[in-house]
């Protein structure tokens, strides 16, 4: 009996040095899993102070690029000035020669509109009437805005263009604070933003006494 009480003594000091060994092996795991946890999450914070910086960055370039825009349309607008100063300084000289006249060959009117309603996939009832030189600020392209007799027609200076019916408009509107932009609302709900005009007040008027002849009038 006194062996068989050894023994048994001896397989539990065994059983529990094992289970001393195992337990302290699960706790190394348990001590790496949390260093690995803290990592990770140090990681995770990281990356949110990382977003937070480039949210705030790109909002910095955005009024970076509204500023430049609005510079620019100031730019152009004074260039327009100076020219049109210049020509008649030029007009009013005694000095100044008369130009020759051209003799160029000067394509047809129909096959200019033509084309021109094949090129923008237009009916034949459409031709450019006038149009404006602009940003459109959804995509913060450049381009030309054309008015026909029944659309607006933006061609950017890369990318597709695209058109907005006349009679499909239902706000003209300049935008506060922004003296060169102008916010066309479409039935649809979509909100269109032309910035860097020069003469933001004349394109609202163009635009809203086609828009009339069009058979959608606005208020004055």
């Amino acid at each position: 009996p006194v062996f068989f009480f050894f023994c048994v003594c001896f397989d539990l000091r065994e059983n529990r040095r094992k289970m001393d060994k195992e337990n302290e092996r699960l706790k190394a795991e348990i001590l790496e899993l949390k260093d690995e946890i803290r990592k990770k999450d140090a990681s995770i914070e990281i990356r949110k102070e990382d977003r937070n910086e480039l949210i705030k960055q790109v909002s910095q370039l955005r009024e970076q690029v509204d500023g430049l825009e609005d510079k620019a349309a100031r730019l152009i607008e004074e260039n327009e000035r100076l020219n049109k100063a210049l020509s008649e300084v030029r007009s009013s000289s005694p000095h100044t020669k008369a130009e020759p006249a051209q003799t160029a060959h000067v394509p047809c009117e129909a096959a200019k509109h033509k084309r021109f309603q094949q090129k923008y996939n237009l009916p034949p009832t459409e031709y450019p009437i006038t149009y404006f030189v602009c940003a459109y600020i959804r995509k913060r392209d450049r381009g030309n805005l054309y008015v026909t007799p029944n659309y607006l027609l933006f061609v950017p200076s890369w990318g597709a263009p695209f058109t907005l019916a006349l009679k499909e408009l239902v706000t003209i509107s300049p935008v506060t604070g922004h003296e060169h932009s102008l916010e066309i609302g479409h039935k649809s709900g979509t909100m269109y933003l032309f910035r860097a005009l020069v003469n933001r007040v004349e394109t609202e008027k163009v635009i809203k006494g086609q828009s009339a002849l069009a058979g959608n009038p606005f208020p004055a």
